[in-house]
C-alpha cells in the first residue's frame, strides 16, 4: 500500500516472504509457553489458526474428506481450542492484539452465548489500547447499531479515522461507505472512491467489488470499463460470491467472453454463499437445451 501511495499506484515490484525457521519458531513457542510471554503466545495462537485455515482448505479438497469428518472435525476443535487458550492467557496480561482476538472468538460464541458480552468488554479495552481491528469491531458497531450497541456515525468516525490512519483496509472501506452514503457526513463520491480505491489496493476485496461498481458506473471518478473488469477480477479471484455473480452476468450479457459453461461454473460457486446466485443460475439452466438443466432450475427456484 506504501509503494503504491508513493508511486501512483504502480505494480508492486517482486518479492519474497520468508517464513519463520524452525529454530525460530521454538523460541516462540519456548518463549510463550515457558517464559509466558504475551507477545509471543499471541503470535503462536496465530500461526496455529493459520494451520487451522489450512486444514480446513485442504479437508474440501480431500477426496476422502467425507470419510474422516469426525477426524478431522475432532483435530480442528483441538486447533481451535489450543489458540484460544493462548489468546485467553495473553488477553489475561493486557496484551491488546490478544484481547481482540479472544473478544472475537467469544463474540462468536466459541465458549458459549453467556461470554458474548465479555468478549465485547475485552474488545472495547483492546479499541481503547489502540488496537486498529478493535477500533474497527467498534467502529462498525456504532455505524450500524450492531451487537447491541446504539448507532452513532461521530463515534464510528472517530475510531475508522484512527485504524484508516494506519492503512487499515476494512476501515477505509467503511469510511468509504459513510461518504458514500452520507451516513453522519455529507455525500462525497469523489472522497468514498479514493478511500475505496486505497483499500482495494491493499487487497481488501469487498473495497476491490466496490471500486469495480464504481468505475462501471462512473461515481465518485470517470467511467473506466477496463479498469473496472481488472479490480472485478481480482474479487472473483478472492472467491467474493457478489463478485462472481457479476461477473457471470456480464458473461451472460456479452460483455465479457466465456459462454454459458463459465457462467454456469461461476454460478455455482456463488450459489453456496448467495441466494440470487441461485435464481441466475435456475435462469441460465432454462435457456439451454438439456431438461436435466430444467430440473435443476427447478429445484435452484424452489
Amino acid at each position: 500500500t506504501v509503494f503504491r501511495e508513493q508511486h501512483q499506484g504502480a505494480e508492486v515490484p517482486p518479492y519474497d516472504v520468508v517464513e519463520d525457521g524452525v529454530e525460530e519458531l521454538k523460541d516462540i513457542a519456548y518463549r510463550a509457553l515457558i517464559e509466558d510471554s504475551a507477545a509471543d503466545q499471541y503470535r503462536v495462537a496465530m500461526l496455529l489458526r493459520r494451520q487451522l485455515a489450512a486444514n480446513v482448505q485442504e479437508g474440501g479438497r480431500s477426496e476422502e474428506a467425507s470419510m474422516a469428518l469426525y477426524t478431522q472435525q475432532f483435530e480442528l476443535g483441538r486447533l481451535q481450542g489450543r489458540a484460544r487458550d493462548l489468546l485467553r492467557h495473553a488477553s489475561d496480561a493486557g496484551y491488546p492484539a490478544a484481547r481482540y482476538g479472544y473478544g472475537l472468538a467469544l463474540t462468536e460464541g466459541q465458549e458459549g452465548a453467556d461470554k458474548v458480552a465479555y468478549g465485547a468488554n475485552l474488545i472495547a479495552h483492546a479499541c481503547r489500547d489502540g488496537d486498529a481491528d478493535a477500533q474497527v469491531w467498534w467502529g462498525h458497531a456504532a455505524l450500524y447499531g450492531l451487537h447491541d450497541e446504539p448507532v452513532d456515525y461521530d463515534h464510528a468516525r472517530n475510531l475508522l479515522e484512527q485504524a484508516a490512519a494506519e492503512d487499515h483496509p476494512r476501515a477505509l472501506s467503511l469510511l468509504a461507505a459513510m461518504y458514500r452514503d452520507g451516513l453522519g457526513v455529507a455525500q462525497d463520491p469523489g472522497a468514498a472512491f479514493a478511500l475505496t480505491l486505497r483499500s482495494a489496493y491493499a487487497g481488501y476485496t469487498h473495497a476491490q467489488y466496490e471500486a469495480a461498481a464504481a468505475l462501471f458506473d462512473g461515481v465518485g471518478t470517470e467511467p473506466d470499463e477496463q479498469a473496472a473488469l481488472e479490480w472485478l477480477e481480482k474479487a472473483v479471484q478472492a472467491g467474493m460470491a457478489q463478485a462472481e455473480l457479476a461477473k457471470a452476468r456480464l458473461i451472460r450479457r456479452g460483455t465479457l467472453p466465456g459462454g454459458s459453461l463459465e457462467a454456469e461454473r461461476l454460478l455455482e460457486r456463488a450459489a453456496t454463499r448467495l441466494y440470487t446466485a441461485r435464481y441466475e443460475w435456475a435462469d441460465l439452466c432454462i435457456a439451454l437445451p438439456a431438461p436435466a438443466k430444467w430440473i435443476l432450475a427447478a429445484n435452484l427456484v424452489q
